[in-house]
């Protein structure tokens, strides 16, 4: 099967069927008081507890300190007084620009609490693109960013140790999926103003905001960004950056692979509109063969009933020729008897005519007997 086997998909899944992974999710976690607990709810609150408290230990570890704040305003405020600006306004979203971002999701990431994955996302971007544009557009103009977005599904991961310690899983959140098109937009536009003040240090590094700007960027009604707010960015920076080089390349192999797609498209276009002519055609053909058809049948039909027709006059006729053959077999007997008779009747007159041929000759020698006597 393995040498025969060219879906690694289908390979794999086998292989792992025959050594099954241990469950990541516990049967039985330890609660406050060293208290082990199966109930599923109690075991959630644990989860949740821990989670969110490792995240308040992390605020007060991160917590910026005045001195920090004071540099980062001194820092941004002289970029801006440099422009002569300072204000970021998120701009409104293009229809194209957001179909262009669904098409590049992944269809291999999990849903969110909305249960909308990408996969129905990409199927359904020709005819959602318009609505959800008005959508996003409306958040930007109202600032009102939708608490439903921000909810996110937290699942608990294991890491290493025992299993029934809730230390020992990290959690994992999915975010819906309309949430990450927005934000991927927030993104861009507020990467394009930090590099246009050189707030970041761009011939090395690339800014990520697609996680930790989503809550900021909506809380003003009047779409700016605060130097506080900066600060809040400036710090999730220092372990969010990657390469430019890399990521430009990979900018780039999108766009080329849009653009093919984009092309592939209008191929497809073209090819279904010509398949759409050739099925009107071939049903305007198979309409006329069906009228065809239909003809065919109703003279089939009509041809029967003359057959039918046809063959009781045949019947008729053969009954008609059986009595004239009848008819004629009893007429030659009686011709026959009729031939007998005028034989025989031929036979009776000249035997008359005989007999009176010889009366006739008597009656003369008498006649001449009596008158050669009376002489």
């Amino acid at each position: 099967m393995i040498k025969d086997s060219k879906d690694s998909k289908t390979l794999w899944k086998c292989i792992h069927s025959l050594n099954p992974s241990n469950p990541s999710k516990p049967h039985e976690l330890i609660t406050t008081g060293d208290h082990k607990t199966t109930d599923h709810k109690e075991i959630a609150n644990t989860f949740n507890n821990y989670f969110t408290s490792c995240v308040e230990k992390l605020r007060h570890i991160r917590a910026p300190s005045n001195s920090n704040f004071n540099t980062l305003t001194n820092y941004v405020q002289m970029k801006f007084l440099k422009k002569r600006h300072n204000k970021f306004i998120i701009p409104t979203v293009k229809v194209s620009e957001l179909f262009a971002e669904i098409t590049k999701l992944d269809v291999r990431t999990s849903s969110g609490s909305d249960n909308i994955g990408p996969k129905i996302l990409k199927l359904s971007a020709p005819f959602i693109a318009s609505s959800l544009t008005y959508i996003f557009n409306r958040m930007i103009d109202t600032g009102i960013y939708p608490s439903v977005l921000k909810n996110a599904k937290v699942g608990p991961i294991f890491k290493s140790g025992e299993q029934n310690v809730a230390s020992n899983y990290r959690p994992i959140s999915v975010l819906p999926t309309l949430s990450k098109l927005i934000e991927r937009h927030v993104s861009k536009h507020l990467y394009k103003y930090l590099t246009k003040f050189d707030i970041l240090h761009l011939p090395s590094l690339v800014l990520d905001l697609t996680i930790r700007g989503r809550d900021v960027l909506y809380g003003e009604q009047n779409k700016t960004v605060s130097l506080e707010i900066f600060y809040q960015l400036m710090l999730d920076m220092n372990n969010r950056l990657t390469s430019i080089e890399n990521g430009m390349k990979q900018v780039n192999q999108i766009n080329r692979t849009l653009t093919n797609l984009v092309s592939e498209l209008h191929e497809v276009k073209s090819t279904v509109s010509k398949i759409d002519k050739d099925v009107k055609s071939l049903n305007n053909r198979c309409d006329k063969q069906e009228t065809e058809i239909s003809k065919v049948i109703t003279d089939n039909f009509n041809l029967n009933k003359d057959l039918t027709q046809l063959n009781k006059t045949n019947a008729e006729t053969d009954r008609n020729l059986q009595g004239i053959s009848d008819f004629m077999d009893n007429f030659k007997e009686k011709h026959e008897q009729n031939t007998k008779d005028v034989k025989y009747l031929k036979t009776t007159v000249t035997q008359v005519k005989n007999d009176l041929n010889d009366q006739a000759i008597e009656l003369r020698h008498e006649i001449k007997s009596t008158l050669s006597g009376i002489r």
